[in-house]
């Protein structure tokens, strides 16, 4: 079978899907990823062809644009920068590849140009989530559905639009409710106990489970890591994730909450020029590291609330104190909370005796101790991969 993969956003929304070629390569199929020009060399590292339908210098966001700090407006930026602009060529790529024979495209829900192709050529397009915020913004009860302020029609609309009237296509409303969804698959990559189906979700939505992506991205210093780990307590993890270039708050308050709880630190970012310049001897630093080699060694993770960071959080059976920025993460953090596996403290509200305070809870809380055992299990004897690629080959 041919499979095209079409994916836009941070690191952390190509990464699954790295995992999930590896697994359908291996199986036989033909696979190709497209994205924006930045995901290339990962995915040329897999072999595998890789077609551009965004260059990478349109994410490379202006500090200085406020929506990127607004969460009620980061969507909107998003269209501008990232979404409208990759719609038509990724439409364009759809079209010519099923010129050539069948092929399925699976595509993340916010692909827009998928979605036109699904609807103009008949191309079998499996919309996928990488958490549930976009299928829950139906249910008014949700946080989700927030998601239709934010970036409803008068956000998406006049580009799809547009566009469609270049189709031949009437305009489009309710988007985020019903019209960005495939009306033939929908695949979710979270398990149920994550976030239980809501009966307004389409009904061709099938959910598989995390699937994590575990190899290294950068050279690590394993053993400087390895000794660090061993020489003292377990360490709190702190990330800002691929995605948010200023982070100097985050981590300069993450080393003062540290001091005063007297514990050791690990600080991940890819911007070093993040952290205070300095850090004590009790503070490590690195570009990256898979989550799955440190996590199980460590007393707490502190993150942004990225899916991929929860889900690796939730399989180490580690506290999560998350500090949601934009998107999907608020709905994750409150996900999160809702399975008694951690807390959340607003951006803004991320100060040194909060987030001291917060964490002395969750780390001294028998009741996150038990509900991060419970899930812990409960993702051990689970295999998504296997499930996530059975049902993409039930889709050919």
């Amino acid at each position: 079978m041919r499979f095209l993969i079409v994916t836009l956003g941070s690191l952390g929304d190509l990464l699954p899907f790295l995992t999930i070629t590896k697994k359908l390569l291996a199986r036989g199929h033909e696979v190709s990823i497209a994205g924006s020009s930045n995901f290339e060399p990962l995915v040329r590292g897999l072999d595998v062809e890789f077609i551009c339908v965004l260059a990478s210098d349109r994410i490379q966001r202006p500090t200085e644009d406020a929506r990127l700090w607004d969460a009620s407006r980061i969507w909107a930026l998003g269209m501008e920068h990232v979404l409208a602009p990759a719609m038509r060529p990724t439409y364009e790529l759809i079209r010519d590849r099923t010129r050539h024979g069948p092929c399925v495209v699976l595509a993340r829900w916010a692909v827009f140009g998928a979605r036109l192709a699904a609807e103009t050529l008949g191309t079998p397009v499996c919309s996928v989530y990488m958490s549930a915020e976009a299928l829950n913004v139906c249910d008014p009860t949700s946080s989700a559905s927030r998601l239709r302020g934010i970036c409803g029609d008068d956000v998406f609309g006049p580009a799809i639009n547009a566009y469609r009237r270049e189709l031949g296509l009437r305009p489009v409303k309710q988007i985020c409710e019903s019209w960005l969804h495939s009306p033939e698959h929908g695949l979710g990559l979270f398990p149920d106990w994550f976030c239980n189906r809501r009966p307004c979700w389409p009904a061709q939505v099938t959910t598989t489970g995390f699937v994590t992506y575990d190899e290294d991205l950068t050279s690590a210093p394993a053993e400087k890591l390895e000794a660090f780990l061993a020489a003292g307590d377990r360490p709190i993890v702190f990330t800002s994730g691929t995605g948010m270039p200023r982070a100097n708050d985050f981590f300069r308050v993450s080393l003062a909450a540290c001091a005063s709880l007297g514990a050791r630190a690990i600080f991940l970012t890819l911007h070093q020029a993040q952290l205070p310049p300095h850090l004590p001897p009790w503070a490590f630093h690195a570009n990256y590291i898979p989550m799955r080699d440190v996590l199980a060694r460590t007393s707490a993770l502190v993150h942004i609330g990225g899916i991929g960071t929860c889900a690796q959080a939730i399989r180490a059976g580690v506290p999560q104190l998350l500090v949601p920025t934009a998107v999907d993460q608020f709905d994750n953090a409150l996900q999160i909370e809702a399975l008694g596996l951690g807390a959340q403290v607003p951006m803004k509200e991320y100060e040194e005796k909060i987030v001291t305070a917060k964490l002395t809870e969750l780390l001294s809380a028998e009741s996150v101790r038990r509900a991060c055992s419970l899930y812990a299990s409960r993702f051990a004897v689970e295999n998504p991969l296997e499930k996530t690629c059975d049902f993409i080959e039930s889709l050919g």
